[in-house]
């Protein structure tokens, strides 16, 4: 059903002895998506959804969502600056420092830059936004308040793919019926595990 013949997406990931990595895609099929899937969306589902496919598919399931009464999560990563036409229908944004900082227009250095930015972010239409700070926890910004969950001192082997196991951890308590604050908390302990194992999610998820 791929609009164009390509490859399958590749990707090359380097980690240096502190866990920090650095990340080379290929992205192939990945960026050939149709827009025009046959997906039912019904009320009480939840969609979540990452840039490493092509925008306009992101941007296409969204809206059918949306239209259905399903919840929309985004995690705008990589980052694009056209990431910023999606939040019209998008319910949550989880983001990592620097691409909250992009999308809400501000520098994330600190606990206080983040809520600051997670507030423009909330601003522009989403009704949650999270943004994970690393070692430093996570926070999550929505209409009725603010809540943090600190950071766990853990021995980090690999930091690849800690925001996915956030990513799945927060949407699955979500969909199990746990509040947004509980399932921050989940979701950042999951995180810290994540990195005390090489390898991706496929090994280090808990």
């Amino acid at each position: 059903v791929m609009r164009a013949a390509a490859n399958s997406g590749n990707a090359v990931i380097f980690v240096d002895d502190n866990g920090a990595n650095c990340i080379v895609v290929h992205p192939g099929a990945n960026r050939a998506i149709p827009t025009d899937l046959p997906v039912d969306f019904q009320p009480g589902d939840i969609l979540a959804a990452q840039l490493e496919i092509n925008l306009d598919a992101v941007e296409a399931y969204f809206s059918r969502a949306k239209a259905c009464g399903a919840t929309t999560v985004l995690n705008p990563s990589p980052y694009t600056g056209l990431a910023a036409g999606l939040l019209a229908n998008t319910d949550i944004v989880i983001a990592n420092e620097w691409e909250a900082g992009a999308l809400g227009g501000g520098e994330v250095s600190d606990a206080a830059s983040a809520k600051a930015c997670a507030g423009r972010i909330l601003a522009l239409g989403p009704k949650a936004v999270v943004v994970t700070l690393g070692g430093h926890g996570a926070m999550l910004h929505t209409a009725d308040g603010y809540a943090e969950a600190e950071g766990y001192r853990v021995p980090v082997a690999d930091t690849q793919g800690a925001g996915d196991a956030f990513l799945g951890a927060f949407v699955a308590q979500v969909a199990a019926g746990t509040g947004y604050t509980g399932a921050l908390r989940f979701a950042n302990a999951v995180g810290a595990l994540a990195v005390t194992v090489h390898g991706s999610t496929q090994v280090s998820m808990p």
